[in-house]
């Protein structure tokens, strides 16, 4: 059985990133940025074979938060980044499913326990199956903290904090 391994390497340009994924089977993501700042290139290897299985270019608009990515199993990596998420397929890329939000990505966490994905981002909490289907989802000011748990998410926000729980989103306390 193999074993996935994923690296990131910062890259100084747009020409460079499209330059290094001219040299791999590649996909680009977040092309459509409407500021383009931060370039990142994902390399996805087989750890048994040393080959390169995949590449990914991530262009990032640079709002101070960091694309998260990782590999979900030994065929698809998820990637966060700007205002969206993606699920790449290693052998099939050209087939990408994405899921776009009102506001900035923060991060991502897979609750196995629920076979879910809860994304925070900026003013939202979304929890989707593997589809990328809202599972259910919450709207609030702007996060300026959180916790994420097993069983729950603690949202601050300036006026206030709430949990809720990860499996139904419901207010378990305020």
């Amino acid at each position: 059985m193999s074993s996935i391994i994923l690296k990131s390497y910062e890259i100084d340009s747009m020409a460079e990133l499209i330059e290094r994924l001219k040299q791999s089977k590649s996909i680009l993501l977040g092309d459509k940025a409407q500021q383009r700042k931060e370039y990142i290139l994902l390399s996805i290897m087989d750890s048994n074979t040393d080959l390169e299985l995949l590449r990914i270019g991530v262009v990032c608009e640079g709002h101070g938060l960091k694309p998260q990515y990782m590999i979900k199993d030994s065929d698809e990596i998820i990637v966060g980044f700007n205002k969206e998420i993606c699920l790449i397929s290693i052998s099939s890329p050209d087939k990408v499913l994405r899921k776009e939000f009102n506001s900035l990505f923060y991060e991502f966490r897979l609750v196995k326990a629920h076979n879910s994905l809860l994304m925070i981002c900026e003013t939202e909490v979304f929890c989707l199956d593997f589809k990328f289907n809202t599972i259910w989802s919450l709207f609030c000011d702007l996060i300026v903290d959180y916790e994420i748990t097993d069983q729950y998410v603690k949202v601050i926000t300036d006026e206030e904090t709430k949990v809720y729980s990860i499996l139904d989103g419901h207010i378990i306390s305020e």
